[in-house]
Order: C-alpha cells, then sequence, then structure tokens
C-alpha cells in the first residue's frame, strides 16, 4: 500500500480495470464452458471432413 501512494498509483482506476479484466475472464470462461459440446461438434466436423476451401489452399 505504501509503494501505491508513493508512486500515485490511482488505486481506484487500477481496481476498476483489474475487476472489469476479472469478469471478462470470467464471462469467457463461462462462455466457453456452456458451449464446449457446439465447439466439440465443430471440431469433429472439422476433423471428418476438413475446412471449406482447404483443397485451394497454397500454404
Amino acid at each position: 500500500m505504501r509503494q501505491v501512494r508513493e508512486f500515485g498509483v490511482p488505486l481506484d482506476d487500477s481496481c476498476e480495470r483489474a475487476l472489469a479484466e476479472a469478469v471478462r475472464a470470467a464471462r469467457m470462461r463461462a462462455w466457453q464452458e456452456e458451449n464446449r459440446p457446439w465447439i466439440e461438434a465443430y471440431n469433429a466436423w472439422i476433423a471428418e471432413h476438413g475446412c471449406f476451401g482447404e483443397e485451394y489452399r497454397s500454404f
């Protein structure tokens, strides 16, 4: 805490940014978990059939 005051770090702004990032990360994890079955089904379909236009890829 002393260094926060010493360097003049705006505590309110820092906390708000950290909380916003934590919420964003939690929402992303929740979305991924909620959509896990669809993501796995899509990946399985791609593994079986390949990507659209893959035969034209030059790399």
